[in-house]
């Protein structure tokens, strides 16, 4: 274990205040949430399946970018199917590491049943962590990656 990380679990960190949207949904609901909601990330569902998720980032670049209709075409459009989680009983570290490895700031947390049950973002991981260390991961997530 690095030095200054002090050994808590994920579940311990996260914020379990999760916003959710369904695929078909439009694209300006999602927008809508984050900004009542001030959140930057929101998992998409199709019915009670995780399908994937929309990020603020998605809205800009695959939304208002592109010629879809915000207000009526749905976030299947936008969204990253990819995701990325973690289970809340694994370390702050493991989450640390995860995060620098994908270049990822946030992680959906699952529980024990697989479900979805939080969000940990870098931040929520600083607050935990020694400065140094929560900087260094901070410049590993923000380089650019090399093919």
């Amino acid at each position: 274990m690095e030095k200054g990380v002090v050994r808590m679990e994920v579940r311990e960190i996260m914020n379990r205040n999760i916003y959710k949207i369904q695929l078909s949904e439009p694209i300006i609901t999602a927008a809508k949430i984050m900004d009542e909601k001030d959140v930057g990330i929101i998992p998409v569902f199709d019915k009670e399946r995780l399908a994937g998720l929309i990020t603020d980032r998605d809205l800009v670049i695959r939304g208002v970018t592109s010629d879809l209709d915000l207000a009526n075409d749905p976030v299947r459009d936008i969204m990253s199917p990819a995701v990325v989680s973690i289970s809340e009983e694994s370390s702050v570290q493991e989450a640390a590491e995860l995060m620098e490895r994908k270049q990822i700031r946030r992680l959906l947390v699952r529980d024990k049943d697989d479900k979805v049950c939080g969000i940990v973002s870098l931040s929520d991981i600083a607050r935990h962590m020694s400065k140094k260390l929560s900087g260094e991961i901070l410049q590993e997530v923000t380089q650019p990656s090399v093919p």
